[in-house]
């Protein structure tokens, strides 16, 4: 998972103001483990869908 979002994580084109921080947080919780392919497109999907919202 750190690898994916580490790959994709300039995606995210929103800049919080000064003084207030983004933090994202990813938890696994599925029962067993899953392929990287898998998971990369799921972190991208989510990035991408984090990225359409308006603060």
């Amino acid at each position: 998972m750190r690898e994916a979002y580490r790959i994709h994580k300039h995606t995210i084109s929103y800049k919080p103001p000064i003084g207030i921080p983004f933090l994202l947080a990813y938890i696994y919780i599925a029962k067993e483990k899953q392929a990287y392919q898998s998971i990369e497109s799921k972190i991208k999907d989510s990035l991408r869908r984090l990225t359409k919202v308006k603060p």
